[in-house]
Formats: structure tokens, C-alpha cells, sequence
């Protein structure tokens, strides 16, 4: 039955009435872009928001969808643009937040250098979503018992 474990967790639990629809395992991660400043000041400039322009964010999403692009594994590349985003620097360091780059990678474990998605059974195709400094890579499974333990 599939997922089988989960259902015996909910029993374990009490909770009834509930049907599971799908299962997903995800990684969730954060990028920061260093920015370029005057090596005579000992800091980076701080606290920078610019929330009406985006011109290193966009020049990021830009860069990193032709590259995706470009790559074997890469498919089904969608960019949705929205008129919501920011750019906020702090010390020397920008998180970016502009349109979502949405994806599926199909990586064959061979090929894998870090394949700790799952312990049991490898994760060969998974999707990526992506807004500039934030991703999150998912992947539905089985039963909880292809999770990481």
C-alpha cells in the first residue's frame, strides 16, 4: 500500500479521516551575491534596500536562465516576471527576490556528486523552483520510507 508507514504513523497518532494525496521531499537553500566595493573602506556599505529597482537582480535571473539553458539536464524552463521584488544589501552581501524560475532536473545517479536527496532509493528527477537568492528543489516520493533518516 502506498504510503504505507505514514498511514501507520496516523493510526499510531489517532488522526483519521485523512487521505495523504502526494508526498514530497524538499531541500530548501539561500543564495547571497557579494557585491563589489572600495577596497580602502573596511566595510561594505549596509542596510541598502532598493524596492523600485532591480537592476542586479534582474542581471541575476537573466544570467542564471541562459545558463540553465545551456544544460543537458536542464528541462522544461519557465520564467514568470512579477512586478513584486526587492534587492536587499547588508554588509557586503545581496539576497535578491525577482520573477521564479521554475524547472526539472533529471540527473542520473552516476553523475550525482552529493545524492544525499534520499538514502534509500536515488532521487534522479526532481524540480527546482528559483527567485533570484532562494531555491527550493522537491521531488515526490512513495512512502516516507524513501526519506532521509
Amino acid at each position: 500500500m502506498s504510503y504505507e508507514l505514514l498511514y501507520n504513523k496516523f493510526k499510531e497518532l489517532k488522526v483519521e479521516n485523512l487521505k495523504v494525496k502526494e508526498l514530497y521531499i524538499l531541500k530548501v537553500g539561500c543564495i547571497s551575491y557579494s557585491e563589489e566595493f572600495d577596497e580602502d573602506e573596511d566595510e561594505a556599505p549596509s542596510d541598502i534596500e532598493k524596492e523600485s529597482e532591480l537592476p542586479f537582480a534582474d542581471e541575476i535571473l537573466k544570467n542564471v536562465f541562459d545558463a540553465l539553458g545551456k544544460h543537458q539536464n536542464v528541462f522544461d524552463i519557465k520564467i514568470e516576471n512579477d512586478d513584486k521584488g526587492w534587492e536587499i544589501s547588508t554588509n557586503n552581501h545581496t539576497f535578491i527576490s525577482t520573477g521564479n524560475i521554475n524547472l526539472r532536473i533529471e540527473q542520473p545517479v552516476r553523475f550525482q556528486k552529493y545524492s544525499d536527496f534520499s538514502n534509500i532509493r536515488p532521487i534522479e528527477k526532481f524540480y527546482v523552483t528559483f527567485n533570484g537568492s532562494t531555491y527550493i528543489a522537491y521531488a515526490p516520493v512513495d512512502d516516507i520510507s524513501t526519506l532521509p533518516t
